[in-house]
């Protein structure tokens, strides 16, 4: 009675009781409730710094790049200043040159580049203004005041007859130099298709001719353009060739590949060939049209050359062949 009596069985269960605590020792981290949460809230974590660290990143790259641009902006705007600054005192500063600029400053400059421009225009614009009607107004004063010495003398209808001249000169000077401003100020969006061909044919049918006129046109010759604009440099192509022609005027349109042409031939003496660029220049006229023509502005060529330019073409001068001198059109014929 008084030993001990074994249980198998009891240490059996113990075992079996050990060995499944230290299964559970082994596996804690899966199976504890406590360690559980904490592997969680670990990988609550990492989710977190995989989504958040590549923005910060991002936001500190960018603020270190918003810092290089604009102290590359503050550069290219002290580079803009200096070359304003540079400029004398009462001129026009030059166009900013360009150069490897940021997209904001690099519209800066293209508007600073067209004010210079718009500058640049409106004060030749001003000083030919000034420089051409200064003649006829100098004339018409001339005459009043001579009237004003010798009213008693001055017969009033002599006195008007010699001071028209003058003002149709002022007059015409101050419509050729309208017409250039129109031409800086014109856009794109102003232009539609123009068939050159019925163009020539209704300016020609509806205008005084000084000597007869020979015409040939292509069918079709389109081309995008202002038409009043187009039939104003057709217009002065036609009085210059009926001026110096001796009895002949021959217009042709055609298309040549892209390029869409006006020729105006005239029988005259012709240009000769030193003066064949300067005669498109702003109040150009030779001596043959000074005698022809004592009282033109000397700006219907330069207006021509200037709306061929705004059409992204040209006109120029040539020998005619047989004698006599040629004119060119030349603008981009439209698809």
């Amino acid at each position: 009675m008084g030993r001990r009596r074994a249980f198998p069985g009891r240490h059996l269960t113990g075992g079996a009781v050990a060995g499944g605590a230290g299964e559970a020792a082994e596996t804690g981290a899966e199976t504890s409730p406590r360690t559980g949460r904490g592997t969680g809230r670990a990988f609550a974590v990492r989710l977190v710094l995989a989504a958040c660290v590549p923005a910060m990143q991002a936001l500190v790259g960018y603020a270190i790049g918003g810092t290089v641009r604009e102290r590359r902006t503050r550069q290219e705007m002290a580079a803009i200043s200096r070359h304003l600054a540079a400029t004398a005192e009462g001129q026009l500063p030059t166009p900013v040159p360009p150069g490897p600029l940021g997209p904001d400053t690099a519209r800066l400059v293209e508007s600073i580049n067209a004010t210079i421009e718009l500058c640049r225009r409106l004060g030749w614009f001003a000083s030919d203004l000034s420089h051409e009607i200064r003649s006829p107004l100098t004339a018409l004063r001339a005459e009043l005041e001579e009237a004003a010495l010798h009213h008693e003398d001055t017969d009033v209808r002599q006195l008007v007859e010699r001071a028209l001249p003058s003002i149709d000169r002022a007059e015409a000077v101050v419509a050729s130099m309208l017409m250039l401003a129109r031409l800086q100020a014109c856009t794109d969006r102003e232009r539609v298709r123009v068939d050159l061909a019925d163009l020539v044919k209704s300016e020609i049918d509806g205008r005084e001719r000084l000597h007869p006129v020979t015409i040939r046109v292509a069918d079709r010759v389109v081309v995008r353009a202002v038409p009043e604009q187009v039939r104003q440099a057709m217009t002065n192509l036609l009085d210059n060739a009926e001026r110096h022609a001796r009895a002949h005027v021959e217009v042709e349109v055609a298309r040549r590949g892209r390029t869409a042409l006006l020729v105006v031939d005239d029988d005259g003496e012709g240009v000769p060939e030193a003066d064949r660029q300067r005669i498109f220049d702003r109040f150009i006229r030779l001596e043959d049209s000074r005698r022809r023509d004592g009282m033109g502005a000397g700006l219907g060529l330069g207006i021509t050359r200037a709306i061929a330019e705004a059409h992204h073409g040209d006109v120029r001068a040539e020998d005619r062949p047989g004698g006599g001198a040629r004119f060119v059109l030349r603008l981009p014929a439209a698809s």
